[in-house]
């Protein structure tokens, strides 16, 4: 398993409270516990995003980076540069990224 997984969960596979993160936007606040495994697929661009947790929004396929949530494109791109990094995820090849859910600050 990866070493984002083990730090993220524990060798248990269960995530303890206090690791929670509490987004907020202006208009409500919600726990984003998700990781998300994003393949860029080489050949046509497309990106195919899979929840780890529990996820209705964020998951599928897009046509293209560009239609990912902007957090999401953040993140791919700070990773591009330099991996893992910690509250944003890792990269594990040339097209497989594991992203941490919710807003990076």
């Amino acid at each position: 398993m990866s070493t984002l997984f083990h730090e993220r969960f524990g060798r248990s596979g269960i995530r303890s409270r206090r690791e929670l993160r509490i987004i907020k936007n202006k208009y409500f606040s919600w726990v984003d516990d998700n990781s998300y495994r994003v393949y860029i697929q080489p050949t046509s661009n497309r990106v195919d995003v899979v929840c780890i947790g529990i996820c209705e929004k964020i998951r599928g396929e897009y046509d293209s980076v560009s239609d990912l949530p902007q957090w999401m494109q953040s993140k791919i791109a700070a990773l591009m540069i330099t991996s893992p990094i910690k509250g944003v995820g890792e990269r594990r090849d040339r097209h497989v990224f594991y992203i941490e859910g919710g807003e990076w600050k």
